[in-house]
């Protein structure tokens, strides 16, 4: 039985981050990452626990020399969908994200300050 070849093509992808030393940042975050051929999924990676797939690579070629290289890490930073004020509530998703509607209910009455909260 004849095999049929296999086309296997090497790719790189490469993200790079640049910051003025100075201020340096939170670098890239990168998350739920795949490679999708011909509508199929692989190489899924969340990197939470691992780099999967992913490794880490020293600065491109020409680039000043750097102190520590690039690593993945836990957590730098708590993000959240609202900001408050005293008299403001600013959500960073439509009302319609949240499905259930005591859910729904709860949030409305936490913004507005509900007794029932």
């Amino acid at each position: 039985m004849a095999q049929k070849p296999t086309l296997r093509t090497q790719l790189l992808i490469s993200i790079a981050y640049v910051a003025d030393p100075s201020g340096g940042g939170h670098g890239v975050l990168a998350d739920e990452t795949a490679l999708v051929g011909g509508g199929t999924a692989t190489e899924t990676e969340g990197l939470e626990t691992s780099l999967g797939a992913w490794s880490v690579t020293g600065p491109p070629a020409g680039s000043p020399a750097v102190p520590r290289d690039r690593t993945r890490t836990g957590t730098l930073f708590r993000t959240y969908g609202a900001t408050t004020t005293d008299g403001a509530v600013l959500l960073g998703f439509g009302l319609e994200h949240v499905t259930a509607a005591t859910d729904r209910k709860a949030l409305i009455g936490k913004a507005l300050g509900s007794p029932d909260d």
